[in-house]
């Protein structure tokens, strides 16, 4: 399975908005910046997530970008189906029924990706970094 460019550099830029969740807006390119995304295509995707209820903008010199609710409410999933449209990565039955067997394995690819998928909020990716803060940090 291969994620595309276009789903890592949205997850990652809803990252960046959950880790300012609650504080001003972040402009594109302190995002671009941030996670190295080219500020074009940056500005696509999220116009994408916008569209999809996710993200709002503000105008003006202080305006930018922030999620559109608690990033503990917004799973990978949503993200996902902003971008692609769906969260299918199994596919299509061309052949058959010569092809049940390997039809039905993929269908269970299918069903534990979007579980995962499902599972997983910006919130939990903004804990997540806060304890790799927390764990590398040592003092002398």
């Amino acid at each position: 399975m291969r994620i595309s460019s276009q789903c890592d550099y949205a997850v990652r830029a809803g990252f960046v908005l959950a880790l300012n969740f609650g504080k001003e807006a972040v402009s594109i390119q302190a995002i671009a910046d941030e996670q190295d995304i080219p500020k074009r295509f940056l500005e696509h995707l999220l116009l994408s997530l916008k569209n999809a209820g996710l993200v709002k903008s503000n105008r003006g010199k202080d305006g930018g970008y922030m999620l559109a609710k608690d990033p503990g409410k917004i799973s990978i999933e949503d993200i996902f189906k902003a971008i692609e449209g769906t969260t299918s990565v199994a596919p299509q039955n061309k052949a058959g029924s010569k092809s049940v067997l390997v039809s039905e394995v993929w269908a269970k690819v299918q069903e534990n990706v979007i579980e995962v998928l499902q599972s997983v909020s910006l919130q939990d990716l903004v804990d997540k970094s806060h304890k790799l803060r927390k764990s590398v940090m040592y003092h002398i």
